[in-house]
C-alpha cells in the first residue's frame, strides 16, 4: 500500500522584534584571559566584546560574547547571558558570560544589585565562567 506523503501545513510565527543596536563600552575593558587554559583554546584569547540588548524594555536584556574553538577549525558562536529585573528593583543573571569590565559596566548600568545568579547548565561555556562572576558579585544567590 502506497500512501501519498502529507501535505506540509504552513507555520505562522510571530515575528520577534528586532533588536535595536547592541551597546557596549570598549573602553570599561575587554581583556579577559582564562586561566588555567582549557584543554582546547578558546577563542577570543585575550579580548571579549560584550554586547547588551534590550529584550524587553526596563526588564529583561540579553548580553552576547564571541566564543569558539582555537583548533584552526573555525567555528564560534555568540554565547549569551540573560538578565531579568526582579520586582525587588534587583537583578537576575541567567547563564553568565565572561565577566570582563565592559560585561560588569554594561550590567551596573542596569541599576540593581544583582540578587541571583543562575548556571541553568553545566555547558563549558557558561559553566567556566559562573566562579569569576558570583566573585564579582558576592551577595548574589548562586
Amino acid at each position: 500500500v502506497h500512501q501519498a506523503p502529507v501535505p506540509l501545513l504552513p507555520i505562522r510565527c510571530a515575528s520577534a522584534p528586532r533588536l535595536p543596536a547592541g551597546v557596549t563600552m570598549p573602553k570599561k575593558g575587554q581583556r579577559y584571559f582564562v586561566f588555567p587554559p582549557p584543554l582546547f583554546p578558546l577563542i577570543p584569547i585575550f579580548s571579549r566584546p560584550t554586547f547588551r540588548y534590550e529584550a524587553l524594555r526596563g526588564k529583561i536584556w540579553q548580553f552576547e560574547q564571541k566564543q569558539g574553538i582555537g583548533l584552526g577549525l573555525n567555528v564560534s558562536v555568540q554565547v549569551r547571558m540573560t538578565v531579568v529585573r526582579l520586582q525587588s528593583g534587583g537583578l537576575l543573571v541567567y547563564a553568565p558570560i565572561a565577566p570582563t569590565g565592559e560585561c560588569i559596566a554594561l550590567l551596573k548600568e542596569l541599576g540593581g544589585e544583582v540578587e541571583y545568579i543562575i548556571l541553568p547548565t553545566t555547558l563549558f561555556e557558561h559553566k567556566l565562567f559562573v566562579g569569576p562572576f558570583q566573585r564579582r558579585f558576592p551577595r548574589a544567590k548562586l
